[in-house]
Formats: C-alpha cells, structure tokens, sequence
C-alpha cells in the first residue's frame, strides 16, 4: 500500500499530468518506465490526498471530472511543472 505523505505529491502530479496529456494510463506507464498498475496506484494516491475523483475511468475511455478542487489544492496543481520542462521522473514501480 502507498503512503500518502507530501514527498509523494509531486511525483504524483507529474504522473497524472501525463495520464492527461497522453490520454491512456498505459500510455503514461511506457512513457515513465512504471508499470499501469503502479500508475493507476498513484493517481487513486493523489485523488486520496485532494479528496476528490480526478478522472473518469472505464475500460475504453479516461476523462477528467467537472468535480471541485479546493483552492490549496487547485494552486498546487497550477504549480506543477508543465511536460515541455520536465524531465522523466524516477519512480519505484519497475
């Protein structure tokens, strides 16, 4: 089971923007050399921490919510570092 502790949160951040950008956990996975199930893990991690649901997830199709962020969380989201600066990220998952 993942902790979910604030060392974590950017990390996390990095991983659900990319689950965005490419459209497809699987996607995400080949592309941060984790595993989908590792992926998958840490975007319900995040989703724990911000207290709300982040994507839509079904079986052929992965879309974001319409639900609420709490300010604190929305200005952390906005600081997240965007893909065209960001480095691929070092993760335990493979």
């Amino acid at each position: 089971m993942m902790k979910n502790n604030a060392m974590d949160y950017l990390p996390r951040m990095v991983i659900f923007s990319r689950v965005v950008e490419l459209g497809a956990f699987s996607k995400a996975a080949r592309e941060l050399g984790l595993t989908s199930s590792s992926v998958s893990q840490h975007i319900s991690a995040l989703e724990a921490i911000l207290g709300t649901t982040l994507l839509h997830r079904t079986t052929r199709k992965l879309s974001l919510t319409e639900e609420e962020v709490s300010p604190s969380s929305r200005a952390a989201l906005e600081k997240a570092p965007s893909s065209t600066t960001r480095e691929k990220i070092t993760m335990r998952g493979r």
